[in-house]
C-alpha cells in the first residue's frame, strides 16, 4: 500500500486496530510548522482572515476532475466476496456510494512551499494575491482541525479500494472512514508539486462553507504584481501581529525571490 508518507501508513495500521489516541498522535509529530494558503487579494478574503474564517469546499467541486477519485474496484471480485450480494446489485449503486461518501466531506488546502511559481499563478491570481501563512501546529491537539489534518500522497496508478468495499458494504465503520481518506488523500502525481496539505472535515449541508478557524495567520506575502492600494488596505484591516512581506523578482541568474518585510 502507498501512502503519503511512510508515518501514514503507521497511522493506518494503528487507527484500524482502534490505537485513535496513539495514531493521532503519531501524526501530530508529522505535522510542518508552517503551512501557506494561496488565494486572492479579494475585499472577501481579507474580510474573512480578519474574521478568523477559513473557506472549506464540498470536496465534489474541487477542481481536479480526478480528485477524490483516485480509485478503482474489480466488480466481480467485489460481489464474489460479499456475503450478503443482494446489498448491491448494479455497479451503479457502488459508484452512487462513493459519490455519497465524497458528498458529505468539504476540505481546505494548504501547501510546504510559498515561493511556489505555478502555485502563485494558478491560485495566487497571477501574483496579484497572497500567499497567508499559518502555524497549524498550533491548532488545538484534539480538535477536528487536528484531527482532520493530513497531507496529500501522489501516485501515478489509481489505488484498488475493492477490499475496502466489500468492508464497507458489510457495515465496518472505521473502514469507511478509511475509504474516505483515500479518497480524500490521493492524487495524480502531477499534482505533486503542490505539496498539499489537506483540512477534512464532515459536510452535513454537502456545499461547504466559512468555517471559523481557530488560529490566526504569522505571515502574509503579497506577490509581485499585488498593488500598493490593495497591500495597504490588508495591513489596516488585519491584526497587527501578522507580518506583512512584499515579495520582489530577484536581480540574479537564478528565478529566486527577494522577500521584504514591510512596517
Amino acid at each position: 500500500m502507498n501512502t503519503p508518507n511512510m508515518w501514514m501508513k503507521n497511522f493506518f495500521e494503528m487507527y484500524m486496530k482502534g490505537d485513535r489516541d496513539g495514531a493521532y498522535r503519531l501524526k501530530h509529530m508529522y505535522i510542518p510548522q508552517k503551512l501557506y494558503k494561496y488565494q486572492s487579494l479579494s475585499e472577501r478574503n481579507i474580510n474573512s482572515i480578519k474574521n478568523g474564517k477559513l473557506w472549506f469546499c464540498n470536496a465534489k467541486n474541487l477542481n481536479d476532475p480526478f480528485d477524490c477519485k483516485a480509485t478503482y474496484f474489480n466488480e466481480e471480485e467485489l460481489l464474489s466476496q460479499l456475503k450478503n450480494r443482494s446489498v448491491i446489485e448494479k455497479k451503479d449503486v457502488i459508484n452512487k456510494s462513493l459519490d455519497f461518501l465524497q458528498s458529505i466531506a468539504k476540505v481546505t488546502c494548504f501547501t510546504e512551499d510559498p515561493f511556489n511559481m505555478p502555485m502563485w499563478a494558478h491560485y495566487g491570481d497571477n501574483h496579484e494575491g497572497i500567499c497567508v501563512e499559518y502555524d497549524l501546529t498550533q491548532l488545538p491537539y484534539g480538535s477536528d482541525f487536528s484531527n482532520g489534518l493530513y497531507p496529500v500522497g501522489y501516485e501515478d496508478k489509481r489505488y484498488d479500494v475493492t477490499n475496502l468495499l466489500k468492508m464497507t458494504f458489510e457495515e465496518e465503520p472505521n473502514q469507511k472512514l478509511a475509504l474516505l481518506f483515500f479518497l480524500m488523500l490521493l492524487k495524480h502525481k502531477s499534482w505533486s508539486y503542490e505539496k498539499e496539505w489537506r483540512i477534512i472535515l464532515p459536510d452535513e449541508r454537502h456545499n461547504g462553507g466559512l468555517e471559523n478557524f481557530p488560529i490566526k495567520p504569522t505571515a502574509v506575502y503579497f506577490g509581485l504584481n499585488s498593488s500598493q492600494e490593495e497591500i495597504e488596505n490588508a495591513k489596516l484591516k488585519l491584526d497587527k501581529d501578522i507580518k506583512f512581506i512584499k515579495l520582489n523578482m530577484h536581480n540574479s541568474e537564478f528565478f529566486n525571490l527577494d522577500i521584504n518585510e514591510l512596517a
